[in-house]
């Protein structure tokens, strides 16, 4: 499949998605009506005493609100194939100093243009140090659009391409991240939940050679907020490098794939 091809079946995808979650998200307003309405029998079913009235008004609000749920849950993964980029491959190469302040991370993607005129790409990171933060543009002819924004528990940040790209055109983004954790804060592992189509993930972790790990985990999670993976192994890094290496091919649209380490 030709480049030009390749663009315009992502595109055909990306509007099947947008006609489809339209109408998932027109069914989640009816069903939130009809929830509304359901409770509202069950307080008229129990102050009456009227039990069939309270049985099949609570019955409607419990199945409305958990097919409302499974069409926000859908809503979210689907919206993800609305995106102009696709990622052809990510790199995140996350390198931590003996003194274990300073640490930082190199991320290098592949995108693609799914539509021309793409001349910006957005990315965000969750730093769970205390402690400085900065982002260095390292390819060329790029350029950061202004600082970090910060939304929730995430940093978002434009990085401009110094040029329009055509639809099926490819570039490589590269970004450096120089994080201090002077309040001892930081979480030992290195995270990436997949909010966009990727076509290769590899999440790589340079351990300080002072500090032997006595566990390694690699766990793959359903989403960014379920405690229990769906898989986990234990792994071992390479001891000619102290590198911990995870390559995943076309990981799963908002899955979570993470490498935890313990001293």
């Amino acid at each position: 499949m030709n480049k030009d091809r390749l663009a315009a079946f992502f595109l055909r995808i990306r509007l099947i998605w947008k006609a489809l979650t339209d109408l998932i998200q027109l069914a989640a307003a009816v069903l939130q009506i009809l929830a509304a309405v359901g409770a509202i029998a069950s307080i008229v079913g129990f102050i009456t005493s009227n039990w069939a009235l309270l049985a099949a008004g609570g019955t409607a609000t419990i199945a409305s609100l958990a097919t409302t749920y499974i069409a926000y849950k859908a809503i979210i993964s689907s919206t993800t194939l609305r995106n102009d980029i696709y990622w052809r491959s990510a790199t995140f190469t996350y390198t931590i100093s003996k003194n274990a302040v300073d640490y930082d991370q190199v991320v290098e993607i592949e995108i693609q243009a799914l539509r021309d005129g793409i001349n910006t790409f957005v990315n965000k990171y969750w730093w769970t140090g205390t402690g400085e933060q900065d982002i260095r543009v390292l390819s060329k002819g790029h350029f950061l659009e202004g600082p970090p924004i910060p939304r929730e528990a995430w940093r978002y940040y434009r990085v401009n391409l110094g040029r329009a790209l055509p639809a099926g055109s490819t570039e490589r983004v590269v970004i450096k991240q120089v994080l201090k954790d002077q309040g001892k804060t930081h979480e030992p592992i290195l995270s990436k939940t997949v909010t966009e189509p990727i076509g290769k993930l590899a999440l790589k972790v340079n351990l300080p050679r002072n500090r032997h790990p006595a566990k390694i985990t690699r766990n793959e999670y359903s989403s960014a907020f379920i405690i229990n993976p769906v898989s986990s192994e234990i792994a071992d890094f390479d001891t000619a490098t102290w590198q911990i290496r995870w390559e995943i091919s076309n990981p799963k649209l908002g899955h979570t794939y993470t490498i935890r380490w313990e001293y």
